[in-house]
Parts: structure tokens; C-alpha cells; sequence
């Protein structure tokens, strides 16, 4: 595993959750796809945006999985929510890119 500045944040728990408040105009998650990696579900400023599967062939670090972008920059929180996938129940955070 090549993880952003040497670690990551994992789980296998359902609804564990990973909280950022930003402000900006893009924000994207990156995390860990591979065999063993579930999905989760988005949530920006309190909505439902998307569920993302982290499942792949192989194993890939430092992908990005979600993007979000805004005309103009502003106070946002995405929420990052572990579904606890049945067989393949990992999520991670490996870092969040904030474009101002």
C-alpha cells in the first residue's frame, strides 16, 4: 500500500463515518480500491450525493473516488459513510483535496 504522507483511516464497521468541513469550490475523497473494499455512501452539507464502490481487481492507492465541484467557493461537509459490504466490508480515507 502506497498511502498519501505514509497512512491511512480504515474500517470494516457499517456506519462508521469520516467527517470533512471545508471551504472551497472542489473537493475530492481518495482512497484505496481493491477486492477487498466496499462501498459507502456521500454526503455533502447534510444530502445524499452518491454511493461510491471501492471494489477493483486489483488493489490501487491514492485513487480518487469522488469529486464534487462548485461555481463558487463556499463552506461545505462531506460525509464519508461505511456501508459494511457483505464479504469486502473495507473503506478508507486516504486524504481529501480542497480546491479554494
Amino acid at each position: 500500500m502506497t498511502a498519501l504522507g505514509g497512512s491511512l483511516h480504515e474500517t470494516d464497521v457499517a456506519g462508521a463515518s469520516a467527517t470533512l468541513t471545508f471551504v472551497g469550490r472542489d473537493v475530492a475523497w481518495l482512497a484505496e480500491r481493491g477486492p477487498t473494499h466496499g462501498k459507502a455512501k456521500i454526503y455533502i452539507d447534510g444530502v445524499y450525493a452518491a454511493t461510491v464502490d471501492l471494489n477493483a481487481v486489483g488493489d490501487s492507492a491514492r485513487a480518487i473516488v469522488f469529486r464534487r465541484h462548485w461555481v463558487f467557493a463556499g463552506t461545505h461537509r462531506l460525509r464519508v459513510v461505511a456501508l459494511g459490504t457483505v464479504g469486502r466490508p473495507t473503506v478508507d480515507v486516504d486524504g481529501f483535496i480542497i480546491l479554494r
